[in-house]
């Protein structure tokens, strides 16, 4: 395969919720959005080269274009074809930014150890003070 192929077959990455959520699971999937006449595995061949990653699986789907009214007249929006790409466990692509969704969990977890921090802090310093007390009497 060209470079050019190569080049052709990615179109970009979809950037939406869902996509990001496939990330961010125990799979490590990525979501691009790829030619129309892109196949399986040209798009293998593709991430694998641009990314230097390794490649399971890749699912590709085509999606329709939506119907859309501009006042009296009915139109309709391009549709594309899409493919979910899942990598070997260990590799992953990295875009330069987290979702939103995993800097919620990130939130979560960093909330859990201070709240756990301060029992165990709150715990020590009852301890202390009642082996204190203990000692003066």
């Amino acid at each position: 395969m060209s470079n050019e192929q190569i080049m052709n077959t990615l179109l970009g990455v979809l950037g939406t919720n869902k996509s990001y959520r496939l990330g961010d699971m125990d799979k490590s999937q990525v979501v691009f959005k790829v030619s129309a006449d892109s196949n399986k595995t040209r798009v293998k061949k593709a991430v694998v080269h641009l990314f230097d990653v390794g490649v399971l699986s890749v699912n590709i789907l085509n999606c329709k274009g939506k119907s859309r009214r501009f006042g009296k007249t009915t139109g309709r929006t391009k549709g594309y074809k899409k493919a979910i790409v899942t990598l070997k466990k260990g590799d992953e692509i990295d875009f330069g930014s987290k979702s939103s969704f995993s800097k919620k969990k990130d939130k979560l977890k960093d909330k859990v150890k201070s709240v756990t921090k301060d029992k165990a802090d709150k715990a020590d310093k009852k301890t202390s003070a009642d082996s204190k007390k203990s000692e003066g009497e």
